[in-house]
């Protein structure tokens, strides 16, 4: 089993409301639990983030900066280990504080 953790925003934890990843400001017993995987094929400090049941995960946007995160199904290649698209894996350092 893989341990999950909670994902912050300042001190927002991360929730997701219809497929769409919000820092709460109120309600953090709504706040999600994830799974953070490494994807070391992806290149160096690659992760994909997924629900703590891993039906989802983390859809970071390929458009401007400040469109909303996604939370949909994770889509993977037919391989070992499994291929993600870019839009799957991210830089863990984002997600780091003073980085």
């Amino acid at each position: 089993m893989n341990a999950t953790v909670a994902l912050y925003a300042g001190y927002a934890p991360l929730g997701v409301i219809d497929e769409r990843l919000f820092a709460l400001l109120v309600e953090h017993g709504q706040a999600a639990r994830w799974i953070v995987t490494p994807v070391p094929q992806h290149g160096e400090n690659a992760v994909i983030i997924e629900t703590h049941d891993q039906t989802a995960g983390m859809l970071l946007p390929d458009q401007q900066p400040g469109t909303q995160v996604a939370v949909q199904p994770l889509i993977a290649g037919h391989s070992y280990p499994p291929t993600y698209p870019p839009s799957r894996a991210t830089k863990l350092p984002q997600f780091c504080p003073g980085r």
